[in-house]
C-alpha cells in the first residue's frame, strides 16, 4: 500500500467545522489529496446543549431487529463527526464521489509525518465568536462519552 502523500494540509483549531469542510469537500473534488489535521479543536458555532438538543432525534433511531446492523451509523468522535460532515457534501452516490471522500484523512492533533508539509488555515474558516456560544468537537465526543479523557492529547 503506497504512503499517503496529500496536495493540502488544513489546520481545523479555531476553525468553524463545516466552513472547513465545505472548503475541504471542493478541494476534494478537484481531485486533491487533503489531510486535516487537530480536528478536535475545530468549533461547532453553537453551545454544547443546544448542539446535542439538536443530534438527539438522530441519536434515538435505532433497530429493534439488530441495531449494530441495521441502524444509521452515529460516529461522535472528533474524525468520525468531521469525515461525516464532509461525506454529507460530496456526490457519495456516484463514482466521482466515493473517489474523492477516498482521498481524504482526518487526524486528531498533528502527526509527524505531516511535519514537512505547510500548514494551511483559509481566512474564512477561522471562529470570531464568543468562547461560551460555541462548542469544540472534543467536547462533543466527550459528552457521548465516545472520546475517553486519558485518550485527549493537547
Amino acid at each position: 500500500m503506497e504512503k499517503f502523500v496529500p496536495d493540502l494540509v488544513y489546520d481545523a483549531a479555531g476553525a468553524v467545522e463545516g466552513r472547513l469542510a465545505s472548503i475541504t469537500a471542493k478541494a476534494l473534488m478537484q481531485g486533491k489529496k487533503v489531510a486535516v489535521v487537530n480536528v478536535e479543536k475545530a468549533v461547532i458555532s453553537k453551545p454544547i446543549d443546544a448542539v446535542v438538543k439538536w443530534l438527539q432525534p438522530w441519536y434515538g433511531i435505532h433497530s429493534w431487529i439488530n441495531p449494530r446492523r441495521y441502524s444509521p451509523r452515529k460516529y461522535m468522535t472528533p474524525e468520525g463527526y468531521f469525515r461525516t460532515s464532509v461525506r454529507n457534501m460530496l456526490p457519495v452516490d456516484k463514482r466521482k464521489g466515493r473517489d474523492a471522500y477516498s482521498r481524504l484523512r482526518v487526524y486528531t492533533g498533528f502527526p509527524s509525518e505531516l511535519s514537512t508539509f505547510s500548514v494551511q488555515k483559509p481566512e474564512e474558516v477561522i471562529w470570531k465568536g464568543k468562547e461560551g456560544n460555541s462548542t469544540t468537537l472534543l467536547e462533543l465526543g466527550l459528552y457521548y462519552g465516545r472520546v475517553k479523557r486519558k485518550e485527549v492529547r493537547s
